[in-house]
């Protein structure tokens, strides 16, 4: 039984040690994720910007729309205008 066990052991720390990753595979995975993650910060602080510049022409065009207003307990915003044209809102929860 204590030879079992011994094998189990020595098969799971040899199993581990050579799927684990070395220093410069973590190196470079950690780096790629760098570079996606900014990619992404950029895509959506260019598509925030875009977004609220069709807001504020929307706003400029439809004097009635509000970018905000508060409608049974729970305030709504205008975050963008959809490619229909037509306005998108976010609410809160209830408080």
């Amino acid at each position: 039984m204590k030879t079992f066990v011994g094998t189990i052991i020595l098969t799971l720390l040899i199993a581990s040690v050579s799927f684990a990753q070395s220093a410069k595979d973590r190196e470079v995975i950690k780096q790629a994720n760098k570079e996606e993650l900014k990619k992404l910060e950029q895509k959506f602080q260019e598509q925030h910007k875009k977004d609220s510049l069709n807001v504020e022409e929307y706003l400029k065009a439809h004097p009635k729309a509000k970018k905000t207003f508060v409608r049974n307990g729970q305030t709504y915003q205008l975050i963008r205008i959809d490619k229909n044209g037509k306005p998108v809102y976010i609410k809160t929860k209830k408080k």
